[in-house]
């Protein structure tokens, strides 16, 4: 089986803003892992993710970003198979004082 990586950049969310990044799927995955990373290392304890894979809301409300993994040892891995056409959408909620660049980095196999 292939890997690749896949990475998607939210851009600047100030402080008490949200961004959100999404990719449609060019043909059948398994997502391995996920991983999310700060570009200026900023804490991620105050920023709410939302996570949608296709139809399925993987996050009821949100959950803390941070927990979705820093690194490769804490990545989340949800070792679900995707579709063609399926929707990846990741939604982020900056409740800390200070403006953060969202890195969602996630691994796929075909």
């Amino acid at each position: 089986m292939a890997q690749f990586f896949k990475s998607l950049n939210t851009g600047t969310i100030s402080a008490g803003s949200s961004g959100e990044v999404e990719w449609t799927l060019d043909r059948d995955y398994t997502l391995k892992a996920v991983i999310i990373s700060e570009r200026s290392d900023q804490s991620l304890t105050a920023v709410k993710a939302f996570v949608q894979l296709g139809d399925a809301v993987k996050t009821k409300d949100y959950v803390i970003a941070e927990v979705l993994g820093r690194d490769w040892d804490s990545a989340w891995k949800p070792e679900v198979k995707l579709t063609r056409g399926t929707r990846i959408y990741f939604k982020f909620t900056n409740e800390s004082s200070t403006n953060i660049n969202i890195d969602v980095n996630m691994l796929f196999e075909s």
